[in-house]
């Protein structure tokens, strides 16, 4: 009786996390096509915006990846009491701040990224490493007024970087760009 038991709670684990990586997956999905349609933007810059855009003004401080703010369970009851779900109080309170923040922010920066004609591969190593690299931050933008503003100097060395970039693209074998190394 109790191998029995065990092996049942074995598969009701392996039941639940596969059933929480379906939800999660589902949200997922279900966030990207809405703010996809919603902005009119590629569906594969939306997923590389929501897994690298920090909103970096948070009400509570701090900073927080866009895609952990909008996939919270802030807004959904989730009391297994309640028969009927309680709908959440839709108003500028400290609760949605940070999800009417993270809307705001992706209304601006959408646009933004689009205007710059690059490529998904090229803006998803910027949106990696511009930050270590001291080069403008996308998500460094300001969404509201009375935000801090973003450094204007950076942004003008950004421009410059990828024009240079566009004149001067990248080759296999560096020392010889018309004889491509191969082993």
């Amino acid at each position: 009786m109790y191998k029995k038991k065990k092996r049942l709670d074995v598969i009701k684990a392996f039941l639940y996390s596969i059933a929480s990586y379906q939800i999660e997956n589902g949200k997922r999905t279900i966030l990207e096509q809405a703010i996809s349609t919603s902005f009119k933007a590629d569906p594969d810059l939306v997923k590389i915006v929501l897994k690298y855009t920090e909103l970096k003004q948070l009400s509570a401080g701090g900073s927080s990846l866009l895609s952990t703010i909008l996939l919270s369970d802030t807004l959904i009851d989730t009391d297994p009491l309640h028969v009927v779900p309680v709908l959440p109080v839709i108003s500028d309170t400290a609760t949605l701040k940070d999800h009417y923040s993270s809307i705001r922010l992706l209304n601006k920066l959408l646009p933004l990224i689009s205007s710059f004609k690059l490529s998904l591969e090229e803006i998803k190593w910027y949106f990696k490493n511009n930050k270590n690299l001291g080069w403008f931050e996308w998500d460094s933008i300001p969404y509201k007024s009375g935000g801090s503003p973003a450094d204007f100097d950076k942004y003008m060395a950004f421009i410059a970087m990828l024009d240079l970039a566009k004149q001067f693209p990248p080759v296999i074998n560096p020392a010889d760009a018309e004889d491509p190394i191969s082993f």
